[in-house]
């Protein structure tokens, strides 16, 4: 029994979202770079039991402007906090997110970003 990728899992619920359209999310930043995109990285995990963990994924959301930035951030929140699968779901409250949308921008070339960090709940199969 494994679990699946929940990077791979977040990227494909954000890409298939119509809230988020003409936005992609990836697991690496493209070269070159989009005006705005989604990206989700693995940050972590914890086993709450044989069968079960949560995995710790941080999503960062870059636009041209603070408040592009901001609003891609507020519908990836709430995209994220309706993620429902056979195999994962997002927690409600303390138990999904480990801190809201955050701003902060890019440190390597100032753009404009929000980043924010939740628990997928995760079961093996």
């Amino acid at each position: 029994m494994a679990f699946d990728d929940p990077v791979r899992i977040i990227c494909d619920y954000l890409n298939e979202t119509p809230a988020l359209s003409g936005v992609s999310a990836f697991s690496r930043v493209p070269d070159p770079r989009p005006p705005k995109l989604i990206r989700a990285t693995l940050t972590g995990s914890r086993r709450r039991s044989l069968i079960h963990r949560d995995a710790r994924v941080t999503v960062e959301c870059w636009a041209p402007t603070d408040a592009e930035a901001y609003e891609l951030g507020a519908q990836v929140e709430q995209a994220l906090s309706g993620l429902d699968t056979a195999w994962a779901f997002m927690p409600g409250g303390e138990g999904g997110w480990v801190s809201g949308p955050t701003e902060l921008p890019d440190p390597d070339s100032g753009s404009p970003r929000v980043v924010m960090t939740a628990n997928l709940r995760q079961r093996s199969h």
